[in-house]
């Protein structure tokens, strides 16, 4: 996991501010608490409740691990957005590169997710996400976001 330190102090940040940060509602909110943000990294944390759309036969699908992993980096983004004044940019998932699931985690387990920006150019910015279950790492992917606004890319 990330060992980068936070440069603001307002954290874990719950679900109901979350939602201030990101563009996803109801039902399609994947993180339940953001536990830390720097300059280049954001993790989040989730736990996955039996009722969840991305949940099949008891396990916690693909989609829903990289639906965790996006959400995961624009709420980074959008809480640096939020203390700069700035309105939250557009972003898109534009592609996901070396996914790799190791472990599914089940029903009313809680995963760990961690975001760090490789790098940003224009308006695409290159992520590493990975996350974890009790410390052990159970998927992983690159992440290219394009950010409808330039001025925005690469933020957090």
């Amino acid at each position: 996991m990330s060992s980068a330190k936070n440069i603001f102090c307002d954290f874990p940040l719950e679900r109901k501010n979350i939602m201030e940060l990101i563009q996803q509602r109801e039902p399609v909110v994947m993180i339940d608490r953001l536990l830390s943000v720097s300059e280049s990294s954001a993790r989040s944390e989730f736990k996955i409740e039996r009722n969840n759309i991305f949940v099949d036969k008891n396990e916690f699908s693909e989609g829903g691990l990289i639906e965790n992993m996006a959400q995961t980096a624009a709420a980074g983004s959008g809480w640096f957005c939020r203390k700069k004044d700035v309105e939250l940019p557009l972003n898109y998932l534009g592609a996901i590169s070396n996914f790799k699931i190791y472990k599914h985690p089940l029903t009313g387990q809680i995963i760990e997710t961690a975001t760090e920006i490789k790098a940003s150019a224009l308006n695409i910015t290159l992520l590493k996400a990975q996350v974890f279950l009790k410390n052990e790492l159970i998927a992983e992917c690159e992440m290219k976001v394009v950010t409808a606004d330039p001025a925005a890319s690469g933020l957090y």
